[in-house]
């Protein structure tokens, strides 16, 4: 998250079609990207859509719903879409993009595990 974030705010705290600032995205603790993280839509429910800029991609376009599966049980889904800038693109990073993305959300989603725990 961008370093701007108070802690205790939530997502309801954000104002809409506003940039809130630039999150780094790591790798090994090195930054190899960013985004220019604008939310565009919340709701309904546990739901919120992303449209940003990232150094490598012109859109970033992410969209997360949260569904209750049972009393302390949850689905998530994430659903993605990228431009890629075209120097990315005319060196292959179309290729490796998805194998990149999908590694991002396999960590993102095992964080949310950790923090959140697992059904027992």
């Amino acid at each position: 998250m961008p370093k701007d974030i108070e802690p205790g705010m939530t997502i309801d705290d954000i104002e809409l079609a506003v940039p809130i600032g630039r999150s780094w995205i790591k790798f090994a603790r090195i930054p190899v990207d960013y985004d220019d993280l604008c939310l565009v839509e919340r709701g309904p429910g546990m739901r919120f859509l992303e449209r940003s800029k990232l150094a490598s991609a012109r859109v970033w376009e992410h969209e997360r719903e949260v569904l209750p599966t049972g009393d302390a049980t949850c689905e998530i889904t994430d659903r993605l879409a990228i431009e890629l800038r075209s120097p990315l693109r005319a060196v292959g990073g179309g290729r490796m993009a998805p194998r990149i993305i999908q590694r991002l959300f396999t960590h993102r989603h095992k964080r949310l595990a950790e923090r959140w725990g697992t059904p027992g």
